[in-house]
């Protein structure tokens, strides 16, 4: 949750009571002191925003061991501007192509094992039908719909 609160920088924090306001000259000095960092494990970070540009932190937390990424919320009147802009898009990631063990396609339609009905009992009043003559069940699975999103967060997933 700190680190979320953090992204929002140094004005805000001293504002809503999250940190006093003596010796916080900047909003990295903010960050690291709420969120118990040091200067070398900010990577990026963009506090002042614009219009399909939320402020922004990406940092190590090496406590967890993990990469932090926080986009901020609505702050300013630019940020309406970007939640205003609401129609869905097809969601494109990414314009470089992916390496051949991330892509999935949708070449193979063959149902999952669990999918697939059981064979129907044999009936004891008839003779079982050859194969060749019995009824094939072919099960497709429906094509995987292309995502979409926000059109105003993904411009500013653009711009990060």
């Amino acid at each position: 949750m700190n680190f979320a609160a953090a992204a929002y920088g140094r004005k805000a924090l001293v504002a809503l009571g999250a940190l006093p306001a003596t010796a916080l000259a900047t909003d990295a000095t903010a960050l690291e002191t709420l969120v118990d960092i040091c200067a070398q494990d900010i990577i990026a970070s963009e506090y002042s925003g614009g219009i399909y540009r939320p402020g922004f932190v990406v940092c190590i937390d090496r406590a967890c061991g993990c990469v932090v990424v926080v986009v901020r919320g609505t702050y300013r009147v630019q940020d309406c501007l970007t939640d205003l802009s609401c129609h869905a898009v097809p969601l494109h990631p990414f314009d470089a192509p992916l390496p051949p063990q991330a892509v999935v396609t949708n070449a193979d339609t063959s149902p999952p094992p669990a999918a697939v009905p059981p064979p129907p009992a044999p009936s004891l009043s008839s003779s079982p039908e050859p194969r060749h003559k019995q009824q094939q069940h072919i099960h497709h699975l429906p094509p995987t719909p292309v995502p979409h999103c926000h059109e105003g967060f993904q411009k500013a997933a653009e711009r990060l």
